[in-house]
C-alpha cells in the first residue's frame, strides 16, 4: 500500500510540474508538438488572439450569392444523354431517317428528333431497314443503350448533340 501511495504521489508531482510548462505555450508550433489531442486543443485555446481583435469581433456580412449562370439553350431533343441519367429518364424513341445499314464502332446516328448519337461498342452489325424506329435507354454507370426495332441486340452509344 505504501508503494501504491508513493507511485501515486510521484505521478501527481510529475503532472503538476508538467502542467505549467504546457498550460500556455507561446507559439503555435508548441501546441502543434503536443501528442495528446485534448492537451493540444487546450493549448490552442490558451493562445492569445492577434492584436487586431477589433476586426474579428465585428459581425461579418454574409457573402453575396453568386450570380446564377445564364440558362443554357436547350439542345434539340432535350438534355437526355448530355448529362448523367436521372431516375426520371426512362427512354426516348425516334427514328433514323433514310436507309439504315447497321453500325460499327464510331457510327453516327442522326435521329429524326434532332439528337446525334455515336456507337461506342467494338462490335458491328449489318441490318438493312428504311426509317427504322430506335429507342435509347439509360444503362448502368451512366451508359446509354440504343436498340433498333426488329433487332434483338442493343449497343452502347454516347450523345454528341
Amino acid at each position: 500500500m505504501k508503494h501504491l501511495l508513493a507511485c501515486t504521489a510521484l505521478a501527481c508531482a510529475t503532472l503538476c510540474a508538467a502542467l505549467p510548462a504546457h498550460a500556455a505555450p507561446a507559439t503555435l508550433s508548441d501546441c502543434r508538438a503536443l501528442a495528446d489531442a485534448n492537451a493540444r486543443l487546450a493549448c490552442y485555446d490558451a493562445l492569445p488572439l492577434p492584436s487586431s481583435t477589433a476586426a474579428a469581433t465585428q459581425p461579418v456580412a454574409p457573402a453575396a450569392p453568386a450570380a446564377a449562370p445564364p440558362p443554357a439553350q436547350e439542345p434539340a431533343g432535350g438534355w437526355f444523354g448530355l448529362s448523367r441519367p436521372t431516375a426520371a429518364e426512362k427512354e426516348i424513341a425516334s427514328t433514323v431517317p433514310g436507309h439504315f445499314t447497321g453500325w460499327h464502332k464510331g457510327t453516327v446516328f442522326k435521329l429524326a428528333n434532332g439528337q446525334v448519337w455515336q456507337a461506342t461498342d467494338d462490335d458491328s452489325t449489318y441490318y438493312e431497314a428504311d426509317d427504322p424506329k430506335v429507342t435509347i435507354k439509360p444503362g448502368m454507370l451512366g451508359a446509354y443503350l440504343l436498340t433498333v426495332e426488329g433487332l434483338g441486340i442493343s449497343l452502347h452509344v454516347r450523345r454528341l448533340q
